[in-house]
């Protein structure tokens, strides 16, 4: 007879299909699974693929432990949902996260900066250790932390000497990119199994880096150091035996002096610096020839050193009143707004009662800056409101 099966199967009279739904049905069957011995276990725990399998699952289980959300595949932030607001005038900023709290790391801490693409992790690089004959201590050490696991770091790197500067590197965002107090540049690469640089500069003698900034595209993107004696140096992750161009300000400027530098959004040549003279100076890294100084601007308004340097964010690829202003802060105790385009002096300068030793602009609210000072606490100042409020 004729099947009804699609293609006309013709079955012989007393066949039926029930053969090969048996097969089906054990060919479906999951394959069992072997129980190794004791041998064979120890292999496979003393294997390179189950000690990465097992380091990145316990750091995922111990992160899910500490939170209230989905951590599966995943560090994405929350963002605040419609109709709700993050923040009011009667809210005010408490403890949320102590991290390392019972187990505290007993060096100054001379670094803090945010991942650009895993908005809960962060980097925190520290002093020396008090006994720096300590075997079991390292001269350079950073932690990589996340926020949802604030009992112990992600990550630890080190080095052999002092970190003075450390940033995530924006475009490459597996790497970290760090200056010393012996004028190393050293890069680390977050996905390798060891935690001592890739790369490691030639040591210049007496020179200590004191700010690291990338500039550039996907495509083509440079590392920008500024060191204490005025030399700006430019780099490319290709070649860092020797930087590419070698920038010498002292030339412009005697005796200067810096402590920190910051490049505005987008831009490639122009930059910001902070000296000991209590000065910020606007400079470029080409001129159009060798004759022209690479100081082209100085803005004046702070009666000491220059601590930190912040040019405004782009926010959401849009142009506010605010986006052309540079926050500063001096060991003067005043926190300074500038509009370098329009004028020469300070737009704000505000005398505080206590060290202001940085200042960040927000990333999302155009006119709110945060300060931190030497009393331990941190300012939020919105310029678009009144002092009273």
């Amino acid at each position: 007879m004729v099947s009804d099966l699609p293609g006309g199967i013709i079955l012989k009279e007393g066949e039926t299909e029930e053969p090969e739904k048996e097969k089906e049905e054990v060919a479906n069957e999951p394959e069992k699974l072997k129980v190794l011995d004791k041998d064979e276990a120890a292999r496979v725990q003393e294997s390179n693929e189950f000690q990465n399998f097992f380091m990145k699952a316990s750091r995922l289980v111990e992160r899910g432990l500490f939170s209230d959300i989905d951590v599966i595949g995943s560090f994405e932030r929350l963002e605040v949902e419609e109709g709700e607001t993050s923040t009011s005038k009667s809210q005010k900023m408490s403890e949320k996260i102590t991290f390392l709290k019972d187990n505290p790391i007993r060096r100054a801490i001379t670094n803090l900066e945010w991942s650009p693409k895993h908005k809960e992790l962060f980097l925190c690089s520290y002093f020396t250790p008090e006994n720096e004959w300590d075997p079991n201590e390292t001269n350079g050490l950073v932690n990589i932390f996340s926020t949802q696991m604030p009992s112990a770091p992600e990550l630890t790197l080190t080095c052999q000497s002092e970190i003075t500067s450390c940033i995530f590197h924006p475009i490459e965002p597996y790497l970290v990119v760090g200056g010393t107090f012996s004028g190393n540049v050293i890069v680390w690469d977050m996905r390798e199994k060891h935690n001592y640089p890739v790369v490691k500069t030639p040591t210049a003698a007496s020179i200590m880096i004191k700010g690291i900034r990338v500039v550039g595209s996907q495509n083509a993107n440079n590392i920008i150091t500024v060191s204490n004696d005025g030399i700006i140096c430019v780099w490319s992750l290709n070649m860092m035996k020797e930087p590419q161009k070698k920038v010498d300000l002292s030339g412009s400027v005697q005796e200067l002096s810096l402590h920190c530098i910051d490049i505005p959004e987008g831009e490639t040549n122009q930059f910001y610096i902070g000296g000991e003279d209590s000065k910020i100076y606007q400079a470029k890294i080409h001129t159009k020839s060798e004759k022209d100084v690479n100081i082209s601007e100085s803005y004046e308004g702070h009666t000491a050193s220059i601590l930190s340097l912040h040019c405004h964010p782009t926010i959401e690829q849009r142009k506010s009143e605010v986006s052309n202003l540079l926050l500063s802060t001096g060991a003067d105790w005043n926190i300074g707004i500038w509009n370098p385009k329009t004028r020469k002096d300070p737009i704000l300068l505000h005398d505080s009662d206590v060290e202001i030793y940085d200042a960040q602009w927000s990333p999302v609210h155009p006119s709110v800056f945060a300060a931190c000072n030497g009393n331990g606490q941190i300012e939020l100042w919105d310029i678009q409101k009144e002092t009273e409020d």
